[in-house]
């Protein structure tokens, strides 16, 4: 795949993901470090499915970024087992891309103050959120505020710096993500200023 990605270039085509579970249900993202070397070495950011289920491990995590050089990570639960895991992703600034719906229906976990993904937020991890697949699912990134984040606490400025943890793990140029901070700014102070009595 990333042979045919550097073979036949396409602007839309600026990174590289996997979503694996191996025949047993777990997670092993070193398969693919050869790829990811080479995806890297042609320009391309880098972002995998790891540490989702009870049957992954911290460990998937930690070689989705130590050994496949991942900027950013789809979900990553499990991330909160290991604390030197935690801290090696806080210092690399690695973006998680949570789902909070999806997690009762692929792991039964309920969500409440002391969820993964509110630990993760306490912990410092720049959690964003997302969809995952919204049709499967039947949601949107509305639900996944109003019911996922609600249900773990998540206050207002919170949920607003995990919005802009979402533009900062985009896969985009400085400037769109400059230009979409100060959009999402801008609308923070209109909603502020509807909301004030």
């Amino acid at each position: 795949l990333v042979r045919e990605m550097i073979a036949h270039p396409r602007p839309e085509v600026v990174g590289l993901g996997q979503d694996d579970l191996t025949p047993e249900n777990t997670e092993d993202p070193g398969r693919f470090v050869e790829a990811y070397e080479l995806a890297r070495e042609h320009g391309f950011l880098l972002t995998a499915h790891v540490g989702e289920t009870d049957h992954a491990t911290p460990d998937a995590v930690r070689v989705a970024i130590e050994e496949l050089g991942c900027d950013r990570l789809d979900h990553g639960y499990r991330i909160v087992d290991d604390p030197e895991i935690v801290a090696l992703a806080r210092d690399r600034g690695i973006g998680f891309a949570a789902t909070p719906l999806s997690t009762t229906i692929c792991s039964g976990w309920t969500i409440d103050t002391d969820h993964r993904i509110r630990r993760m937020i306490d912990a410092g991890l720049a959690v964003n959120v997302s969809t995952d697949d919204a049709m499967f699912f039947r949601t949107d990134i509305g639900r996944e505020y109003t019911e996922g984040l609600r249900l773990m606490g998540v206050t207002a400025d919170e949920a607003k710096q995990i919005a802009l943890n979402g533009i900062d793990a985009a896969f985009c140029d400085d400037a769109q993500k400059a230009r979409l901070r100060a959009d999402f700014r801008a609308a923070f102070r209109a909603l502020d200023a509807a909301l004030e009595p």
